[in-house]
């Protein structure tokens, strides 16, 4: 993840002219703003680009960098699509982010961005419309993988319509802050975690370092499961240092810690061993293990004696590619050997993961293409007798996400672990329960440790008694899965004046009632509108349906727009979302396609009142996202419309 992030940006200064010449002179807002971004200072830039756009909210260039900063925060990236829904207007071929001054334009690359915002934010389908036209825009000459893209769109449309039956609980504010947690690492008797944690800690002279990718250094922690089933408070393990550190595994016994630590310029794994009540003092893996390049994610067979590990090392299929050592009799490890092709590809694979009988291994990737949702997706696969490994499988949809899937584990009695990007903008460790794979649960007698005994868990006793005393420890949060996940809350408005005539727009002519009534019921509307300005929730006119295989607008259908044309001249400020929808009925591509011609009829509308292209984004979203039944006339009728978002 880390790395990918890096990668875009690299890309990114160098496709875009984004480089600025230091020795200029600048006076403006916008200068300074270029040079923090230059220098891939965004959290600097980001206050800038705030003040500007509260002063000019629909400042298009103000808006595109904001997006652009937080596309780069791992933990703030779904933060971006507001800003670059807020920017999409005046597309400029020449746009030059050198351009000290504010333009009033952004480059075609924002249909890349507003793509990958799409995704992150759970709507592929919308996604794969501005991929599409950011492809057809560039003619080939993007230096991203678009076709890679297209296809993550595709499969996760796939993967979100049919949800596996499993539950996605928050670990709570007991293991959770709100900065980074991850790197899970649990005892196979689910007795004892450890895991990686950004917060700031009052006892260190750790600098939680944000530039560069914006991802602070990370410190070790555990916590050991209390006879309520909760997670007693983190304890800070004592061999934290100054750098960047975080668990890899454990032994089946857990009382060996292998580490991954910053050295100087790459990471290195190391081990600690539990004796006398205490870790020993974390100790390298040695030049067998250990590279010039980076040494990551680690899991250790159930005997100890064999290591997979993730590395960047020379000679590998890609970036990130996952090796296998064994351990000799006199405890030295054998040269590290490539998994081979199967399992590796020319992108990154990492988090490997052994299951207990060192038959399957987990771990993520983002370059297998055939059934990724997008980022690292977590994968399997299974040893065969002469010792190949089988084509990697998918795990689905939510265990793999539109985000970065990382750090899967497995503990007894079918308790999975790993790292997710939450809806409350923070890398959490989370806990997935129900069937997910092939593989069978184990017991908790498998790998039994004795580590939760011997720990010395007074300490964590009577922390956890003074944390009890002063917070209350949050209830599990339980993740919904279902086939609508991506549709906002929908509000319909029911307009109508309370007397006998009982006039709603849905049922009359707004050019054919008197003026006193028509101002009535137009009032009501525009009130509804004003609240739902710059929420989630999206106006669904209840006129403007369609025929099937139709985009047409009709008369009543009319009505309900003249009514948003008359507030969007009263609120020149305000920006619109037109979404097409359709029903199941058809084939998708068909209904993509017809859902796109529905909000481009609405747009048509809009402009012909003379509302200013830049105002309006409009797409369709086909058969994805319905809000009735496809099994019924009724229901598929309801699904064949438009939906509006109102934006600030």
């Amino acid at each position: 993840m880390q790395r990918r992030i890096i990668t875009i940006l690299i890309l990114l200064l160098t496709c875009t002219d984004f480089l600025i010449n230091a020795s200029t002179t600048d006076h403006s807002d916008f200068s300074q703003v270029n040079r923090f971004m230059s220098e891939k200072k965004f959290k600097e830039a980001i206050p800038l680009l705030k003040a500007i756009i509260e002063k000019d909210p629909l400042n298009p260039d103000a808006n595109f960098k904001l997006g652009i900063c937080y596309y780069f925060f791992p933990d703030r990236k779904n933060l971006a699509l507001e800003y670059f829904r807020n920017a999409m207007g005046n597309i400029n071929q020449n746009y030059k982010f050198s351009n000290k001054d504010n333009t009033g334009t952004v480059p075609v690359d924002i249909y890349f961005f507003i793509a990958e915002s799409f995704l992150n934010n759970y709507m592929p389908d919308s996604a794969l419309y501005y991929y599409i036209k950011y492809k057809n825009r560039v003619n080939q000459e993007s230096p991203f993988n678009l076709d890679k893209r297209i296809n993550w769109c595709v499969n996760a449309m796939k993967e979100m319509s049919t949800p596996l039956n499993v539950n996605i609980n928050n670990l709570g504010n007991s293991i959770n802050s709100k900065y980074i947690e991850r790197n899970p690492v649990i005892t196979l008797d689910n007795s004892v975690l450890f895991f990686s944690s950004a917060r700031p800690v009052a006892t260190t002279d750790k600098v939680q370092n944000d530039t560069l990718n914006n991802e602070p250094d990370g410190n070790i922690y555990y916590a050991i499961k209390m006879p309520s089933g909760k997670w007693s408070k983190p304890v800070y393990f004592n061999h934290n240092t100054s750098k960047d550190e975080f668990p890899a595994c454990l032994s089946a016994d857990g009382k060996m810690l292998i580490l991954t630590r910053k050295t100087r310029d790459n990471y290195d794994l190391f081990y600690s061993l539990f004796e006398k009540g205490e870790w020993t003092k974390p100790v390298s893996m040695g030049g067998s293990i250990n590279s010039s390049g980076n040494e990551k994610e680690a899991s250790l067979s159930q005997d100890g004696k064999i290591l997979y590990f993730s590395s960047d090392r020379k000679g590998g299929y890609g970036n990130y590619d996952i090796y296998v050592s064994n351990k000799m009799s006199d405890g030295h490890w054998t040269n590290p050997a490539n998994l081979g092709k199967t399992i590796n590809t020319p992108d990154n694979e990492a988090s490997p993961f052994i299951y207990p009988d060192g038959k399957i291994l987990y771990f993520s990737s983002d370059g297998h293409m055939e059934e990724s949702m997008g980022g690292y997706d977590i994968y399997y696969s299974t040893k065969n007798d002469n010792d190949t490994w089988s084509f990697p499988k998918h795990l689905k949809y939510p265990v793999n996400t539109t985000r970065d899937d990382l750090n899967y584990q497995i503990a007894s009695g079918g308790r999975r672990y790993c790292t997710s990007l939450t809806d409350f903008n923070s890398f959490d460790i989370v806990e997935i329960a129900g069937h997910q794979d092939d593989a069978n649960d184990f017991s908790q007698g498998t790998g039994r440790s004795n580590l939760f005994s011997e720990l010395n868990v007074t300490e964590v006793m009577e922390v956890q008694k003074e944390v009890e005393k002063e917070v209350q420890v949050s209830d599990v949060v339980e993740v919904k899965t279902e086939v609508e996940k991506e549709v906002p809350v929908v509000e319909t408005i029911e307009v109508e004046k309370n007397n006998p005539q009982n006039y709603s727009l849905e049922s009359v002519n707004l050019e054919k009632i008197d003026s006193t009534q028509r101002e009535l019921l137009i009032k009501k509307v525009k009130d509804y509108y004003s609240k739902t300005i710059g929420t989630d929730k999206s106006v669904i006119f209840k006129t403007i349906f369609f025929s099937f295989n139709s985009a047409e607008l009709l008369m009543l259908s009319k009505n309900e727009l003249r009514v948003l044309v008359e507030y969007l001249n009263e609120n020149p400020t305000v920006k619109v979302e037109v979404i097409g929808h359709t029903d199941i009925v058809g084939d998708w591509d068909v209904n993509l396609n017809v859902s796109r011609d529905r909000a481009g009829s609405v747009y048509q509308f809009l402009l012909e009142n003379h509302i200013a292209h830049n105002r309006i984004i409009y797409y369709g979203k086909g058969s994805a996202a319905p809000i009735a039944s496809n099994t019924t006339i009724d229901g598929r009728a309801k699904n064949r419309r438009v939906e509006i978002l109102l934006l600030k």
